[in-house]
């Protein structure tokens, strides 16, 4: 949704999208895990705050906010890809690990089918008032 809107806004050509995609997975990869290998399952506080930061600043019609934004939802998914995966590891027993990350993956694929269903619902609404 984001990659359609900095297109269909005019604020990015397509050609530059999957650099900005890169430079938010860099984000994704590098920061969150240097974070939570220093200060811990704290680091899982910062979620709901950067993501609803996320909706406030890439779905702006300024580039450099957008910009922002993208890199802000990079450093959400990877405390929800990767921070909260060693936090599980963290807290689960080993014995029960693979039952743990089961359920987890269960639950964010159905939260995903979900949040997924809502946007293009959404979007949907969106284009049929136009």
């Amino acid at each position: 949704m984001l990659s359609y809107h900095l297109v269909e806004r005019h604020l990015m050509a397509a050609a530059w999208v999957p650099v900005l995609y890169a430079a938010a997975m860099a984000v994704d990869a590098l920061a969150t895990g240097w974070l939570y290998d220093r200060h811990g399952a704290r680091v899982l506080m910062a979620l709901p705050p950067l993501t609803a930061a996320v909706v406030m600043l890439a779905f702006t019609n300024t580039v450099a906010i957008a910009v922002i934004g993208s890199l802000v939802w990079g450093a959400a998914m990877g405390i929800q890809e990767a921070t909260l995966r060693a936090a599980v590891a963290d807290l689960v027993p080993s014995g029960r690990r693979a039952t743990a990350y089961g359920l987890f993956a269960g639950v964010v694929g159905v939260a995903s089918l979900a949040g997924g269903a809502l946007t293009g619902g959404l979007a949907a609404t969106r284009a049929t008032r136009r």
